[in-house]
């Protein structure tokens, strides 16, 4: 099943892509800002610490409504995958940033290259 979310999430960005993904990165940052802020003590076992609560919380979230919805249906875990991914994955957010790189670098223009790097 996940080679089929991965399938479909990615012709789902080549047809319709997220505009924008601000609001996701907004929520994201805050959430990433509140670990060191309330966590860091200075000392490395606080950093794996919060490190370890920051990942568990989301995981354990994703995990409980995956089960949820594939106890219910199978389509329904599927579709979940799909916008985790989706949602994710911002794959043709920087395919027009390595595009550029890759002409530049075909046309041996270092230059162009160090400037979009």
């Amino acid at each position: 099943m996940s080679l089929l979310s991965l399938i479909f999430a990615l012709l789902l960005e080549q047809v319709r892509p997220l505009s924008s993904r601000k609001s996701l990165n907004k929520w994201l940052i805050a959430y990433v800002d509140f670990f060191p802020r309330n966590f860091n003590a200075g000392e490395i076992k606080h950093g794996q610490i919060a490190w370890i609560l920051a990942l568990l919380v989301p995981l354990l979230a994703s995990l409980s409504l995956y089960w949820l919805l594939a106890a219910q249906h199978a389509i329904f875990a599927l579709a979940f995958c799909v916008l985790v991914l989706f949602l994710t994955m911002g794959f043709r957010e920087f395919r027009h940033y390595f595009t550029g790189i890759q002409k530049a670098r075909r046309n041996n223009d270092l230059k162009q290259v160090r400037s979009l790097r």
